[in-house]
C-alpha cells in the first residue's frame, strides 16, 4: 500500500503540473498549428496519467475491475505512450523545423503508418498477448513482443533529434540554432526514464520524465519569445539586426551576403476591404512562404514590423540575387492559388549587397529599403 501511495503521489504531482503547463500555453507560443498540437500532446499525457493511476491501482489492490476493463486501459496506456504521444511531438517539432513531410496530408498520413500499426497491436495485444496480459484476477504480466513498443516509440523520437541537430547547424542564426537544439535536447529525459522502467518495471519514471521535458521545452519557448514576431512566429527586427552583426564579423569580398528587404503591396487595400482578420491571415502566408523559401537557401528570415520583411541570405548560397526573388514570387503564386485568395499576393523586393564589415546595421538595412522603394516606383 505504500508504494502505491508513493506511485500515484508521484502521477498525481506530474498530473498537476501538466494541467498547469496545458493552461499556460499561449498563441504567441508558435502559429496556430503549433500551438494545437502542443496543448493536444498536454491533454493526451493528462488523459494517460489518469489510465496509468487507475491501472496501478488494480495491479496494487487498491481497485478491483473486470479483467477487461483493466486490459482496455493498459492498451490504451500503452498506445498513448508507444504511439500517439511520440506522433505528437514528431508532428510539432517537424511543424517547427519547417519542414516538408507536414506540409502535406499525403506525407503526414504516411508518416502515421507506425503510429498505426502500434495502435492496432496495443489493443490486439488484449486477445493476443503481443505486449501485455491481463489475467482472470485483473494481473497484468509483459508480452514477449513488449520491448517491440519501446522501440518503435523511440523512432519518432530519434528521428526529429537527429532532424533537428540537421537543421540547426545549418541554420545561420544563433538565435533559432539555439532554439533547433533545445527541441533535439527532448528526447534525452523520457529516453533516460524509458530506460528504468524498461529494467525495473512498473514504476513512474517514463510520465514524469516526459512531463518534464514539455515543461523545459516550455520554458524554452516562453523565453525565445522575445526574439520572436508575435502574429507570425518569425524573427523579429531586433533579431534581424544581432543576426546581421555576427554575420558582418565574417564577411569579405570573397564572402559577401544579401540583404533582401519585402513589402506587402496593395496591402491596406486588402485589409480595408477584408477586414483586419484577412489582414493578418496574409501576413501569416507571407511569413509561412518565406521561411519556407529560406530552407532552399539557407536564409535567415524576419519580420521588421508591419508589412515590412527581410530576409539575409550567405553569398555562398546564391549565385544570382534575382534567384531568390523570383523563387520567392513563384512560391507566393502557389500559395495564392492554394488558398484561393480573392486578391493578388504581391511583394515588393529590394537588395544590397554587403562585401565589407564595416558599416552600421541601420545602413545596410536602409539601403535595401531604398531599393526596394525605387523598384516600387520605376514598375
Amino acid at each position: 500500500m505504500d508504494y502505491l501511495i508513493v506511485y500515484l503521489e508521484v502521477l498525481i504531482l506530474t498530473l498537476t503540473y501538466t494541467v498547469i503547463l496545458f493552461f499556460s500555453v499561449r498563441r504567441e507560443m508558435g502559429n496556430d498549428w503549433e500551438v494545437k498540437i502542443f496543448r493536444t500532446f498536454l491533454s493526451t499525457l493528462i488523459v494517460a496519467l489518469i489510465a496509468d493511476a487507475f491501472t496501478q491501482a488494480q495491479y496494487r489492490g487498491f481497485l478491483h475491475m473486470p479483467p477487461m476493463l483493466v486490459a482496455f486501459l493498459y492498451a490504451f496506456y500503452m498506445s498513448m505512450f508507444s504511439g500517439v504521444l511520440p506522433f505528437l511531438w514528431f508532428i510539432f517539432v517537424e511543424m517547427r523545423l519547417g519542414s516538408r513531410l507536414v506540409r502535406k496530408r499525403s506525407s503526414i498520413v504516411i508518416c502515421m503508418i507506425p503510429l498505426l500499426i502500434m495502435v492496432f497491436m496495443c489493443y490486439a495485444s488484449m486477445k493476443t498477448g503481443w505486449f501485455f496480459s491481463v489475467d482472470e484476477y485483473g494481473i497484468y504480466t509483459r508480452g514477449k513482443l513488449w520491448s517491440l513498443q519501446a522501440i518503435v516509440n523511440y523512432c519518432y523520437f530519434a528521428f526529429t533529434t537527429v532532424h533537428a541537430f540537421l537543421v540547426a547547424s545549418k541554420e545561420p542564426s544563433s538565435i533559432q540554432r539555439h532554439q533547433y537544439y533545445i527541441l533535439a535536447s527532448f528526447v534525452i529525459a523520457p529516453f533516460i526514464g524509458g530506460l528504468f522502467q524498461l529494467f525495473i518495471g512498473n514504476h513512474p519514471f517514463v510520465a514524469p520524465a516526459t512531463s518534464i521535458a514539455m515543461l523545459f521545452i516550455f520554458l524554452n519557448i516562453q523565453g525565445s519569445l522575445i526574439h520572436n514576431d508575435s502574429l507570425t512566429g518569425l524573427m523579429n527586427r531586433k533579431s534581424a539586426e544581432r543576426h546581421i552583426e555576427e554575420i558582418k564579423l565574417h564577411t569579405s569580398p570573397s564572402n559577401p551576403y544579401y540583404v533582401f528587404k519585402m513589402g506587402v503591396d496593395g496591402f491596406k487595400a486588402i485589409n480595408d476591404e477584408y477586414g483586419y482578420i484577412e489582414g493578418d491571415k496574409l501576413l501569416k502566408t507571407v511569413a509561412k512562404v518565406l521561411q519556407n523559401v529560406s530552407t532552399q537557401f539557407g536564409a535567415f528570415v524576419s519580420r521588421l514590423g508591419g508589412v515590412e520583411f527581410l530576409a539575409v541570405v550567405d553569398g555562398k548560397n546564391l549565385i544570382d540575387p534575382e534567384d531568390y526573388e523570383i523563387t520567392v514570387k513563384d512560391a507566393m503564386e502557389r500559395e495564392a492559388k492554394n488558398l484561393n485568395l480573392p486578391y493578388e499576393l504581391k511583394l515588393d523586393f529590394g537588395y544590397t549587397k554587403v562585401d565589407s564589415p564595416a558599416g552600421k546595421t541601420s545602413a545596410i538595412i536602409t539601403e535595401a529599403d531604398h531599393q526596394m522603394h525605387s523598384n516600387k516606383n520605376s514598375n
